[in-house]
């Protein structure tokens, strides 16, 4: 099946086309394919079916376009024209019937004062103020008129440029956000939320990353317990170098990490104080920042003995 179009003059319809009223004729007829639209292009006609017509058809829908009167289809919506007398008051009542062809006139009750027994959806003009009312709700409505311009132009009014201000569509003034960007480019610290390029690897600051995006062990954040089993262990350098004193003593009383052999950097620091039995009755443990020198942390710890063997330890840290 291939839609199929048969193109008549405009002028073909004699009293005039009413496309509803001729759909409609072309729907109840014989023709026995389907109807698909009608185009109006003046000054033709499409008539287009969902497939070819038969000879037979084709004659049936000529003599549709010849017989068409262009009248609307009964149940077409009546085109009236409303005259509103200031001088008289006509109220209209019942059924009314128009002629479709010429349309009707309703003469409506107008006055200074609303009638007193209206009816539910009664139009009244007021003379006296100039204004239409309708009853709706057990009330009398004011009848709106219709815009008849905006901006002073008449017909499809789109906006156009000056239509509105800023302030009217909920935008900034011209140059807003110019003036803000300027002063968002010149500002110190625009985003406090942000951590500035001058605060990398400062205190307080964020650690940057060395070549293998990895921190770099000056600024991985130093916990005393990384050190107190045996000295400095991941997330530091290797070369750490390990301080017992005294030397080639069999109770030493002090044990140092620097962080190399040149001893310029202490890393953490064990201190003993032993009692007459050589066993430690308090040890100290001072933690290093990374000059070397600040201490971070110390814990102290306070041992008890039973004979030589030890029963309690309390440790402060301070």
């Amino acid at each position: 099946m291939a839609a199929t179009k048969y193109t008549y003059a405009l002028s073909s319809f004699t009293s005039g086309l009413n496309v509803d009223r001729f759909t409609d004729e072309v729907r109840d007829s014989t023709i026995l394919i389907a109807l698909d639209h009608i185009d109006v292009n003046a000054p033709d006609v499409d008539v287009w079916f969902k497939d070819a017509l038969s000879g037979g058809d084709q004659t049936t829908l000529t003599g549709l376009v010849s017989a068409h009167t262009g009248t609307p289809p009964d149940d077409a919506p009546i085109q009236v024209t409303v005259t509103i007398n200031e001088d008289v008051n006509h109220t209209i009542t019942g059924v009314h019937t128009y002629d479709r062809a010429n349309g009707g006139v309703i003469i409506l009750p107008a006055g200074t004062a609303f009638p007193s027994s209206p009816v539910e959806g009664e139009f009244f003009w007021r003379s006296d103020q100039n204004k239409l009312y309708r009853r709706q709700s057990a009330a009398w409505v004011e009848q709106a008129a219709a815009v008849t311009s905006v901006f002073g132009r008449t017909g499809a009014v789109t906006a156009q440029s000056g239509d509105y201000t800023a302030a009217q569509v909920g935008a900034d003034p011209s140059g807003t956000a110019v003036s803000l960007l300027a002063g968002h480019v010149v500002a110190s610290d625009p985003h406090g939320g942000y951590q500035l390029e001058s605060e990398k690897g400062a205190a307080s600051g964020y650690a940057p990353l060395d070549s293998a995006a990895l921190v770099p062990a000056g600024n991985v954040a130093r916990r005393l317990l990384q050190f107190i089993d045996d000295g400095p262990a991941e997330g530091f350098a290797s070369g750490a170098y390990k301080e017992t004193l005294p030397s080639a003593d069999p109770f030493p009383t002090s044990y140092i990490w620097w962080t190399s052999a040149a001893k310029t950097h202490k890393l953490v620091e064990l201190t003993v104080t032993r009692n007459t039995n050589k066993t430690p009755t308090t040890e100290e443990w001072k933690l290093y920042a990374a000059d070397g020198t600040t201490v971070l942390v110390t814990a102290t710890d306070a041992i008890s003995y039973s004979g030589i063997f030890e029963t309690t330890r309390t440790r402060v840290v301070s």
